[in-house]
């Protein structure tokens, strides 16, 4: 899974590597927890869905992408979301805290999941992760995960619309699709984030994309991809979210 995540780099480089002319203002992250308002690109025709929570339906299989179709998702527009998506037949804003994760496998047929995969997809940025590895005496330590070049992440994302019925102002949500954990990570958890290369972003946030092009995008990175650092249990309290987490431990 993934519970924690940074985001330090630069808006300037940001808007180099993702396309976008603006960015809302931010500031650098180090510890980034659930519930959180966080930094999403989606397609910019996507801005405006105000069918949100229509279930949709995917471009016939025998149908694929065309450069074309893929060039319109590199048009992209940055946005804030709250960490941990809620469907928009949800009573009230409490279950986004049990959906902050979506996992690949199944996020086209969960209930929860299908609308927002078929029609509201995302890309989540990041440059590392936190994982925690449970020790012999039941403490965790943490770890972060960072990719090996220095570089930044896009981890593959779905986005909705909540407003209550109605009845109180929208409130747009994010959650973070999972896969099998490939072999940098595999020591830590089972789990990972689906890491997309940019080569596949256009792709991903294409609205012609078929159910089984998204599905070949969703596998665990290759060996020797991400790097891993242990690092100070501060990470634990989500209230602190300073450089200090990334403080290097050594072993």
């Amino acid at each position: 899974m993934c519970g924690r995540y940074t985001l330090k780099t630069s808006p300037q480089q940001l808007m180099s590597l993702f396309q976008v002319p603006v960015l809302p203002e931010t500031a650098p992250r180090y510890n980034i927890a659930p519930t959180q308002q966080v930094l999403v690109f989606r397609a910019a025709d996507e801005a405006d869905a105000g069918n949100a929570g229509n279930a949709g339906q995917f471009p016939g299989e025998n149908t694929v992408a065309t450069p074309a179709a893929e060039a319109a998702g590199a048009a992209r527009q940055a946005t804030l979301m709250r960490w941990g998506l809620v469907p928009s037949w949800a009573k009230d804003l409490t279950i986004g805290s049990q959906m902050i994760n979506a996992r690949s496998e199944t996020a086209a047929e969960k209930p929860s999941f299908r609308s927002a995969f078929v029609r509201r997809r995302c890309l989540i940025p990041a440059d590392g992760f936190y994982e925690w590895q449970k020790l012999a005496d039941g403490r965790k330590q943490p770890w972060w995960i960072h990719p090996a070049d220095g570089g930044v992440l896009a981890f593959a994302g779905l986005w909705e619309i909540w407003s209550g019925g109605g009845q109180v102002a929208p409130v747009v949500t994010c959650t973070i699709l999972t896969t099998a954990a490939g072999p940098d990570v595999q020591g830590l958890h089972d789990r990972m984030p689906v890491i997309l290369s940019p080569e596949d972003w256009g792709l991903w946030l294409s609205g012609a994309a078929s159910k089984t092009q998204l599905q070949s995008l969703m596998q665990p990175l290759p060996a020797g991809r991400l790097q891993l650092q242990k690092v100070s249990t501060l990470v634990n309290r989500p209230a602190v979210d300073s450089p200090a987490c990334l403080e290097p431990l050594s072993d």
